[in-house]
């Protein structure tokens, strides 16, 4: 508020130094500089230390808990700021007292003071200090009876004083000892002009956000300064996200007053992250985290580095990291192994405060451009105020502890994310015309031409306030008619009403007030009851808008390969095709440009992902060969198959591992029980037969057949097994039979090739339950139930073959639209974020009877 102030009286031409204008905590300090205040940081180590201490009581089974030691840290504050004395702590309870005293004693022994002890000190000072001058105070809502004293002083030492107060229930107590004090009260009786006002209604709190840019530029083109337009929250949350992310993407300069905590800064983020991985012993999922964060050098280059590391996890060592960066990196690693020591044996504070504090010469930054852009500077400012806050922090954690007492880097560590989490991160930012986004207590003291108002929701504006889970209404009642002006939960509540009053009037063109109807469930929400206050007021709902795009979208390519080099490069790469290539193939054209002629690797899997349903099917297909070639025990060949691809795909024990484990072996039980085909006698079979054969003299056509099993009249039924489940696999049976895939027609013509009569092909399902499906011979292995005549079979050979051809010329020609058989296909696509299916023209459909 000083700051605004300040620009205020500088645009009314006013000339003064900006010493005149300041805080009131940072006017008394000039008058006792020698007491060190104690920062939220401090107290927040302090309580967190002290709980650890407390002997086993009310708090013992939530001291651990973040939400409550921060709403015992702002009950320590405000019990002190109250002027609370030692008589006080008998009507509180006795766990709170005890962290109290403690407190007070620790602060004694740090030679630090709580904001009320200084004003105590700093009115004695006033009096003997031989300063005289004007002072005006404004921006109190009301004064505690220590801050009566402060301003009691300065008239007693000759200052001439103005207070400012809003006429509220809330400040009658201020009002009323100040006149008896014998100050002159006069009462401001004109009234605010009225502004125009317009209710907007959006969908969700995104919509909300787009409407308030959308309106802004509008302001702007009437002639208005992004200066003279602010927008007021009440709660941060989910508004001023929503804003930030919408005024970002219309490029609209604001400046947000709602500072981020320090450890949520991408800088800081960085830092802590390196420490972890330290810390697990470079375990590399962990360190591969921090290592692609902002500030690694790694963020930009680390895209193969990330394949190398995600294909070895779960590893431990520097090593392994080291060797898979790129080699202009050696160097950097060099420095980052010296945090490897970190992880065994203990030191003092100061020496871990200078280890920490040695961290950001790790910050990789990128090369400086010779015209920086607004952005970059603000993005440099930013990083250069979080390295400030982050080596003040990294003090203030040290000097929590005793100075001789020695401590691991995880307790050190502890210590100091804790005072990450509660310092506030501000940013130097003087940037003139801007949009401002304020919070309702600070925006009582601006003025703005076009004022929005956002987020006018029960619970947000006004706030629910509940009563304090440590110092309730009732203790504070209580401290009430001893002198300790703690307030109650009813009277936080009306402070709402005022609050919002107070909003209207900052505006002198037109208010905008907003609310979204619906939550991120897609609920109702409860407009604010403050909105009959508002009333007379226009109502709008807000429009679909989205920013001009920066730049117009480059123009499709026609999707071939036009070089007749490459093309014949390509006639002469595939002129030998296996069956999954063609399948891929007509799947999608693109998705086989992709996988086979430009071979992309994709992401390495999680080590919990790594057992997906081509490995699940290996291990299927090897249990089958094993227990139907030789008769062995199932469960057994199973058990040993199933480890020996864990332990080669490292693949970790755990409980997917073994909900996998157990519903693949049920699938290969129910299988093999089910449809076992007996092959004594005079029949013989073969697994995992490999074939190759000339489909014309340019094409050749590779495979291998699962299962085959010949007569002795050398009939021949080929078995595939697939880890799909009873609808994949009708499907799939079905797409052959119609010409959209060609392993059946395939393999029966491999089959055919190889000197054998081939009487049918049946695909067997195993995933959750045994399922079969295909076309077998009448009267050819009855259980399958098949009835399919030999010209069936020759047909959906030659529509195979035909089908082949196509695909090896279209291949040759280097066809690779996008053009997926199914568009539910492209969800699982790895190739999707490269793709622009979206842009293909769907197939015109004329209307012959629109009454049909």
């Amino acid at each position: 508020m000083a700051e605004h102030l300040r620009n205020e009286f500088a645009r009314e031409r006013f000339v003064f130094s900006p010493k005149v204008v300041s805080t009131f905590g940072k006017f008394v300090t000039d008058f006792v500089p020698e007491l060190r205040p104690v920062s939220r940081a401090a107290l927040e180590l302090i309580v967190s230390e002290e709980l650890l201490l407390l002997p086993p009581g009310r708090y013992a089974n939530v001291r651990d808990f973040a939400g409550f030691r921060a709403a015992l840290v702002r009950a320590v504050e405000e019990f002190a700021g109250a002027g609370a004395n030692e008589a006080h702590l008998q009507l509180v309870d006795s766990d709170f007292a005890k962290v109290y005293r403690a407190v007070i004693n620790r602060l004694k022994d740090r030679g630090e003071y709580f904001r009320s002890s200084r004003l105590i000190y700093a009115a004695e000072a006033i009096l003997s200090a031989s300063r005289r001058g004007t002072i005006c105070i404004v921006g109190f809502f009301s004064f505690t009876p220590i801050e009566l004293n402060v301003l009691k002083a300065l008239d007693q030492a000759g200052y001439s004083v103005t207070v400012s107060l809003p006429e509220t229930p809330g400040s009658r107590v201020a009002v009323d000892a100040l006149r008896l004090h014998g100050a002159k009260e006069e009462s401001l009786t004109g009234r605010t002009a009225f502004t125009p006002r317009t209710l907007v209604t959006a969908s969700t709190v995104g919509t909300e956000a787009d409407e308030i840019a959308r309106r802004i530029l509008w302001c702007r083109e009437q002639g208005i300064d992004f200066r003279e337009m602010g927008i007021v929250v009440r709660s941060e949350t989910p508004s001023v996200p929503a804003l930030r992310s919408a005024l970002e993407r219309f490029q609209i300069p604001f400046r947000s007053y709602f500072a981020p905590t320090l450890r949520s800064d991408p800088t800081v983020r960085f830092l802590m992250a390196l420490a972890d991985a330290a810390l697990s012993g470079w375990d590399h999922e962990i360190s591969l985290k921090a290592l692609r964060l902002h500030g690694s050098p790694l963020e930009l280059w680390g895209d193969v580095f990330e394949h190398r590391i995600l294909q070895t996890t779960p590893a431990l060592g520097l090593d392994g990291l080291r060797e898979a960066a790129p080699d202009f990196l050696k160097s950097w690693f060099a420095v980052l192994d010296g945090l490897t020591s970190w992880v065994t044996g203990t030191a003092v504070p100061e020496v871990w405060s200078l280890r920490f504090q040695g961290l950001p010469a790790l910050y990789w930054r990128a090369p400086t451009q010779e015209s920086p852009t607004q952005e970059q500077v603000l993005e440099w400012r930013r990083e250069s105020s979080a390295l400030e806050f982050f080596s003040a922090c990294v003090s203030e954690t040290a000097r929590s502890f005793p100075p001789d007492l020695a401590i691991n880097c995880r307790k050190f560590q502890d210590a100091l994310e804790v005072a990450l989490f509660c310092t506030e991160l501000r940013v130097v930012d003087r940037r003139r015309n801007v949009v401002h986004i304020v919070d309702a207590v600070e925006a009582r003291q601006w003025r703005f031409k076009v004022l929005f108002v956002c987020g006018l929701l029960e619970g947000s504006f006004p706030k629910r306030h509940t009563q304090d889970p440590i110092l309730a209404d009732a203790v504070r009642l209580q401290l009430k008619d001893t002198g300790v002006p703690l307030r109650t939960t009813s009277e936080r509540q009306s402070d709402e009403q005022l609050l919002f009053d107070l909003t209207l009037t900052a505006a002198t063109g037109h208010v905008f007030l907003s609310y979204a109807l619906l939550n991120e469930k897609g609920e109702p929400n409860l407009p604010s009851f403050f909105l009959e206050r508002a009333e007379p007021y226009a109502t709008e709902y807000a429009s679909l808008v989205r920013p001009s795009p920066a730049w117009s979208r480059a123009s499709d390519q026609f999707p071939v390969i036009a070089s007749e080099e490459l093309r014949a490069k390509l006639g002469e790469r595939f002129s030998s095709l296996s069956t999954s290539k063609v399948e891929r193939y007509l799947t999608c054209p693109w998705s086989f440009f992709g996988e086979h002629i430009l071979r992309l690797a994709e992401r390495p899997a999680g080590k919990w992902e790594r057992l997906d349903p081509r490995i699940q099917g290996q291990i299927a297909h090897e249990v089958f060969e094993h227990v139907l070639q030789h008769e062995a025990d199932l469960t057994e060949i199973f058990d040993d198959v199933f480890a020996r691809y864990c332990e080669k795909e490292q693949v970790p024990d755990g409980y997917r591992t073994e909900a996998i484990r157990l519903e693949l072996l049920h699938g290969v039980r129910q299988l093999a029980s089910d449809f076992r085909v007996e092959t004594g006698g005079n029949k013989k079979a073969f697994f995992e037969l490999k074939f190759e054969y000339d489909l014309t003299p340019e094409v050749r056509i590779k495979g291998k057949i699962d299962r085959l099993i010949v007569d002795q009249q050398d009939r021949a039924v080929i078995f595939d097994y697939k880890y799909r489940r009873k609808n994949r696999i009708d499907q799939t049976a079905l797409d052959n039979e119609k010409g959209k895939r060609v392993q059946s027609g395939l393999y029966l013509a491999a089959v055919q090739n190889l000197g054998y009569r081939p009487v049918g092909m049946v695909y067997l399902g195993f995933k959750r339950e045994a399922s079969h499906k295909g076309l077998i011979l009448q009267g050819e292995y009855p259980q399958f139930k098949s009835d399919c005549s030999q010209s069936q079979l020759d047909e959906l050979m030659y529509r195979a073959k035909e089908v082949t051809l196509q695909v090896q010329a279209d291949i040759a020609d280097g066809r690779i639209r996008p053009q997926p058989a199914a568009l539910r296909d492209c969800e699982y696509c790895a190739y999707s974020a490269i793709c622009r299916v979206e842009a293909i023209p769907e197939p015109a459909v004329e209307v012959v009877n629109a009454a049909q």
